[in-house]
């Protein structure tokens, strides 16, 4: 049981194991508080902490005590994933996810909005005859249907008044009947369901304008950062796949009755809902296992666009809505990258056109010649901030941009507000100013203090490196009022940037190789996801994730899976495209490729001299 209210450090929770010992985490989990959890609760990552304020807690182990600092502790810091409590405990929570800031919108191709669904209100003609109702109904629709395929249809008709009713048609079939004329209101919603992120909006069916744009945090990132957690999450209880299924069924009901406050409508009226994610993210919408993903030969259940009513999901909409989710290429390039193909016509480009899609995962897909060939890397979640020491997501208060001026480091956080830890944009700025500045060699070793003063005397970011127990660790920002335990990046850290730039990199050189192509030839670089939009080219380049010559040609198109569910909403044409278009895409498994592992270990390095 438990009880919570906001509290001016995050949210206050009180929470009662009613006299048994139990971990605080499971405690929480039950009073539906939702904690940060890169490592989905193995204790490894040291993100889940929580601030006791009274009642009784077990002394921290081994494991706790190297992820807490002494003056954490001290503070009454612990983690929720290592702490046993009995009793009544008092704590707080932080809370940074309600200021998350989420990419919304993208680049758009244009297209033809088709309006499949129309509505038309019935009236009394007196000229029946002997017709029955359903006869009566199709013929002032003008409709040659006789028998409806639904037997909730016949149940409708024999409630409603000819003269007091709205049809709803789609294409030349009546799904459903309404009371009163409210032919005014026909509307849809588009999303796109991320590993980190939900994004939909609502738009009019008829001429596609958008009502309102809502987001949230995806609820199931307290069960693992990336695809490859929730995998296995989902196969290890009886339970699991179900709690992932509500969580994100719960999430897609909270932004649709958002979008329906802001815009003043009835969720009633929304018939259709489309949706791009991951082929992982689909699966678990779906409430079907993702699980023979993760395995040897990772074939998903499904890779087809998938029609079904959205009441079978118990979504909010109107009882003859339906959900379209988007076709997938593979289990791990999904419905928003073929989202992201049709958004930024990428199926019809002309010239050699690389579109990237940078995130938790890092797809990469190549067009030449009207072809197109995909592949998918595991960046991992460093370039979201998170598997970093002072790492966070893109919120309130993280430092997002980072630059050399007159040998100091400058920083900027969002909003200007106190700075709480690093997101992805500010962690590659800040690496690749170490980088510059001699801070950092091109194998990824912090230089150490010593060293660095030697070369670069009278230089004050030599106060800012230190070594405590052979972990080096260079302090962007000091312990300060307003930042009481400072933020760094670690040798640690360095090596997570590394394994990401190093995948992403041999993913594009594979790709071109296994094509016959080299840096010259690609005449357009598309960027796409929230990472990529706030991120500085030259800090992409200095890193080696792009080579010099690529700095004019790279676009950042911004949430591409979104608009590509947008337009799946409003034109059937574009559906069929994308169906289509899935099918042909040819998807490269890169561990495969002669020379991968070795190209791998090549592209951990920067580019400089050591």
């Amino acid at each position: 049981m438990g009880e919570q209210h906001d509290g001016l450090s995050g949210v206050h929770v009180v929470c009662s194991s009613n006299g048994e010992i139990q971990l605080l985490m499971d405690l929480l989990d039950d009073t539906g508080i939702e904690l940060e959890s890169s490592c989905a609760g193995n204790g490894t990552c040291g993100k889940c902490r929580v601030l006791i304020i009274s009642g009784e807690c077990l002394p921290p182990g081994t494991a706790e005590m190297e992820l807490l600092s002494p003056k954490d502790f001290k503070r009454g810091i612990r983690l929720a994933c290592h702490c046993l409590v009995r009793g009544e405990v008092e704590l707080s929570v932080e809370n940074a996810a309600q200021d998350l800031r989420v990419l919304e919108k993208g680049m758009l191709t244009d297209f033809k909005i088709e309006a499949e669904i129309s509505k038309y209100q019935l009236i009394s003609t007196g000229n029946e005859q002997e017709l029955s109702l359903i006869e009566q109904i199709l013929q002032q629709l003008n409709i040659e249907q006789s028998v409806p395929d639904s037997l909730d249809i016949l149940r409708l008709i024999a409630q409603f008044k000819p003269d007091d009713t709205t049809a709803i048609v789609v294409g030349n079939k009546l799904i459903g009947l309404e009371h009163g004329d409210t032919t005014a209101h026909c509307y849809g919603v588009a999303v796109d369901i991320g590993t980190t992120t939900v994004v939909a909006s609502l738009h009019k069916l008829d001429d596609g304008s958008e009502l309102a744009v809502a987001s949230a945090l995806n609820p199931q990132t307290q069960y693992g950062l990336d695809v490859l957690g929730r995998i296995q999450y989902a196969g290890k209880g009886s339970n699991n796949l179900d709690k992932l299924n509500g969580l994100i069924i719960n999430c897609l009901n909270g932004l649709i009755s958002e979008l329906c406050r802001r815009s003043g409508i009835d969720s009633q009226y929304i018939y259709k809902i489309t949706v791009a994610a991951n082929t992982v993210m689909l699966h678990l919408l779906l409430g079907v296992s993702p699980v023979s993903i993760g395995r040897a030969p990772y074939h998903p259940v499904f890779r087809q666009g998938q029609v079904l009513a959205a009441d079978n999901l118990s979504l909010m909409a109107s009882p003859f809505a339906s959900l379209y989710c988007l076709p997938s290429v593979s289990g791990f390039v999904g419905a928003d990258i073929v989202a992201g193909i049709i958004a930024s016509d990428l199926d019809g480009a002309e010239e050699i056109v690389l579109f990237l899609d940078l995130g938790t995962n890092g797809e990469i897909v190549l067009s030449r010649d009207g072809k197109l060939i995909a592949c998918s890397t595991a960046a991992g979640p460093a370039l979201e901030g998170m598997n970093i020491a002072c790492g966070m997501r893109a919120a309130r208060g993280a430092v997002e941009e980072v630059w050399i001026e007159d040998k100091s480091v400058l920083w900027r956080t969002i909003d200007n507000a106190p700075p709480l830890g690093l997101c992805g944009s500010g962690l590659i700025d800040l690496v690749a100013v170490m980088l510059e500045c001699g801070l950092l060699n091109s194998s990824g070793r912090i230089t150490a203090r010593n060293k660095f003063a030697g070369v670069y005397p009278h230089n004050p970011l030599a106060g800012q490196i230190d070594d405590i127990a052979g972990k080096r660790r260079f302090w962007l920002i000091p312990s300060l009022d307003n930042c009481p335990n400072g933020i760094f990046v670690s040798q640690a850290d360095i090596r997570q940037v590394q394994l990401a730039k190093s995948a992403i990199v041999t993913g594009i050189k594979t790709m071109m190789t296994e094509n016959g192509l080299d840096e010259i030839h690609v005449n357009k670089v598309y960027v796409a996801g929230a990472f990529g939009t706030y991120l500085k080219p030259s800090s992409l380049i200095r890193l080696g994730f792009f080579p010099e010559s690529w700095h004019d040609r790279i676009t950042f198109v911004g949430n591409t899976s979104k608009a590509g569910a947008v337009m799946a909403l409003l034109s059937s044409s574009t559906r069929c495209r994308m169906e289509e278009t899935a099918q042909k895409v040819n998807y490269v498994e890169l561990e495969s490729c002669p020379g991968f592992e070795k190209m791998f270990v090549e592209n951990m390095r920067f580019p400089g001299k050591e």
